[in-house]
């Protein structure tokens, strides 16, 4: 008897290991559910299962699956308030309910309910309340066994946490979807700019060449036409002549990795074509042969509404990139060989931040202490989720789950706290740390405070719009002057005719446009 009960046991525990391992892979809700029921009747050997969640408007139970059913069963009054039917009973106590016969209860809504006699439900609790039932009927009189109650618990527990932790994953979904269309619009918002600039080259001139990053333009063949300050700078800090550089195509790039030529190439004719396409990283190789990293950010150049070319951006990022891999591999290491690494860890440019499986900190470098200004004794042994504010909390998991499955995460804007309760903007980078056998032990974040960046981009975009507006109010002014105003370029061609000019020459704006000042000018003058 002992040995039956031993092996009853042990049979209970590998079901509600199969239970828990197939609950926990499922994230979509149908599939949850078709998972809990088709396990619960397996498990238990019972005609039928049932699923009745708490609608949150109404209060009311409606049956959200079933299996062995050709129809939901209707309980006495299972579509009125939860608190007036029989399975109200598990929500409002929490505790399962055995009936033992169903038909002595009258059933007006089924005349013959599936030939169902006994039937035990539990209750379905999330991480605050319950908020369904899981229900298992027979089709003779069954005396439910306590093992049997405390398996059907069991299930209902786990079924609870999927459920639950599939309805996040559903509101995760759409919240990213607003994201990305929030990402868009700004994205939009700052190509819009950028089409500008280039219209508008001569009074955009000092903007172009006072930014550090380096900006290039290319025509709709690929032939580079223009290159800012920075990019020059850039350039012959690396051995390169850049008026050798204007006129050639980028398929002629010596300088560029195989690899990152074809990045560049694939991505070329698409931006040319109105296709937006992500930023990414290329790699190049300075004159004396050293590696160097760049990111790069493509848009569409236009005039008067066509696209004539490509605008450019590259961000030298080999100095964040070298600091980035040898951080990563210190830090997959430092279990290993921690006291090798430490000194790599404690001078790291950006706060950096190793937890556990379960998001408790373990180890707190100095940058840490100056960006988020917690001492190292004061943050690490707690969660990492007192530096992240209470709204952004649910994008946790979802990010976990992506350096669980790739083993890393780059670059990802969010916000987290600082000790005074301040928010600002950071970058960040997430690597997961293996053991010897490849099983995670803990997660590494490098964390970069990005606000002076965030800071910087608002005012670009101001500064854009000031001088749009300044070229409205100026093209008013000279088209309403009282007396004639005639620009013409050095060969005397002339470039802009105003309204005051057709009055007092004759000719409209489009007749003199393009041809030399000299016939405004007597020939014996």
């Amino acid at each position: 008897m002992q040995r039956e009960s031993q092996n009853h046991w042990v049979s209970a525990l590998e079901t509600i290991a199969t239970i828990s391992h197939s609950l926990c892979q499922a994230l979509d809700f149908p599939e949850v559910l078709d998972i809990a029921l088709n396990k619960t009747i397996e498990a238990l050997g019972v005609k039928a299962a049932g699923i009745q969640l708490i609608d949150e408007k109404s209060g009311e139970l409606i049956p959200a699956g079933y299996r062995g059913l050709s129809m939901p069963l209707h309980l006495p009054g299972a579509r009125r308030k939860a608190n007036e039917t029989i399975l109200s009973q598990v929500v409002d106590s929490g505790k399962p309910v055995i009936i033992r016969d169903l038909w002595e209860f009258p059933i007006p809504s089924v005349e013959e309910p599936e030939y169902f006699h006994s039937i035990a439900a539990v209750p379905l609790r999330g991480k605050y309340e319950v908020f369904g039932v899981l229900t298992i009927s027979s089709g003779d009189i069954r005396e439910f066994s306590d093992e049997d109650m405390k398996l059907l618990s069991v299930i209902g527990n786990h079924l609870g946490a999927a459920i639950e932790n599939a309805r996040i994953h559903s509101q995760l979904k759409q919240l990213t979807a607003q994201l990305e269309q929030h990402v868009q619009q700004r994205t939009a918002e700052l190509r819009q700019a950028l089409e500008d600039l280039a219209r508008s080259e001569e009074r955009y001139r000092a903007i172009f060449d006072s930014v550090t990053d380096g900006i290039i333009t290319l025509d709709l063949k690929g032939n580079i036409t223009t290159i800012n300050e920075g990019g020059r700078e850039g350039l012959n800090s690396i051995g390169y002549n850049p008026e050798e550089l204007l006129g050639k195509n980028i398929a002629e790039l010596e300088m560029l990795i195989p690899q990152s030529l074809k990045l560049v190439l694939e991505n070329f004719p698409k931006r040319i074509r109105g296709i937006s396409t992500p930023h990414y990283e290329i790699e190049l190789t300075a004159s004396d042969g050293t590696r160097l990293f760049c990111e790069l950010r493509g848009t569409p150049l236009r005039e008067s509404g066509e696209i004539v070319g490509e605008l450019v951006i590259l961000k030298n990022i080999t100095e964040r990139k070298k600091a980035e891999i040898e951080l990563r591999q210190a830090l997959e290491d430092l279990a290993r060989s921690e006291e090798r690494y430490r000194a790599i860890f404690e001078h790291a440019p950006d706060a950096v931040v190793v937890c556990d499986t379960n998001d408790v900190v373990q180890l707190w470098n100095e940058q840490a202490e100056r960006v988020f200004g917690y001492k190292a004794e004061e943050v690490i042994g707690r969660t990492y989720h007192i530096l992240v504010p209470h709204d952004l909390r649910e994008e946790l998991l979802p990010l976990q789950n992506e350096v669980e499955e790739r083993g890393y995460l780059e670059r990802h804007e969010t916000e987290r706290l600082r000790k005074d309760g301040t928010r600002f903007p950071v970058e960040l980078t997430r690597a997961a740390l293996r053991d010897e056998q490849g099983n995670i032990i803990g997660i590494s974040a490098i964390i970069r405070d990005i606000s002076e960046r965030k800071r910087l981009e608002i005012e670009l975009r101001q500064a854009l719009e000031d001088l749009t507006h300044s070229e409205e109010r100026y093209h008013a002014i000279f088209e309403h002057a009282p007396d004639a105003v005639v620009v013409y370029d050095a060969n005397d061609v002339v470039q802009l005719w105003n309204k005051q000019a057709e009055r007092v020459f004759g000719y409209k704006a489009k007749e003199i446009i393009g041809r030399t000042y000299h016939i405004l000018v007597p020939h014996d003058l």
